[in-house]
């Protein structure tokens, strides 16, 4: 199958899976033994379906609290895993050389500045995928990555269970306009980006 309608199809799938109501439907249906693998692989949509479910008394706050934090935090990991035994050699094989060598002299300005880099992708989340596997490519010291992942983690849960919570009613609204945030989001991400890597 070409490339381009199989990422389609791919699209249209998750799209499908990820949206609100099904969503909460498998929340709804199986609450605790969905909501790990659930949110690794959509966090902020399915954070904030917890909310929801925690203003309408189905779920409880702090096993929630606790299984949405650990399901965005093995995701990064992985996404980390992936840039550290797999980024460079995907960069080498799909890039130009120049793309490749701009990369490499990236690389000492994320590590002097990788704690605010990390920060800015989890809470900006539309530029998080890249910048997690950027720190596993310049080789972060994990427990590092770890730990200041956490730190920006535990505050976004948190924010994104609230906004669940006080919004619950409109959930359906805010999981239909997810799109203008995350774009929103990518382009006040870039700009910092831009700020600390270049300035």
């Amino acid at each position: 199958m070409p490339v381009q309608p199989a990422l389609s199809t791919v699209a249209a799938v998750r799209t499908m899976i990820f949206s609100p109501s099904n969503i909460l439907g498998l929340l709804s249906a199986h609450p605790y033994a969905v909501l790990l693998p659930l949110a690794i692989a959509e966090g902020p949509l399915v954070t904030i379906a917890g909310g929801v479910l925690i203003a309408n008394s189905q779920l409880r706050f702090w096993p929630v609290f606790a299984i949405v934090v650990a399901g965005d935090l093995v995701g990064d990991s992985a996404l980390y895993a992936f840039g550290r035994w797999g980024g460079i050699r995907m960069a080498t094989r799909w890039s130009s050389q120049r793309t490749v060598t701009r990369t490499t002299e990236l690389q000492d300005q994320f590590r002097r500045k990788a704690d605010q880099v990390l920060v800015t992708g989890k809470l900006t989340h539309a530029v998080g995928a890249p910048v997690l596997v950027a720190a596993g490519i310049v080789r972060m010291p994990f427990w590092r990555f770890l730990t200041v992942n956490s730190l920006a983690t535990l505050p976004k849960s948190l924010a994104l269970l609230c906004i669940g919570f006080a919004f619950h009613s409109g959930y359906a609204a805010i999981g239909q306009n997810m799109s203008y945030y995350i774009i929103a989001l990518l382009i006040v991400g870039s700009i910092i980006l831009y700020l600390l890597l270049f300035k």
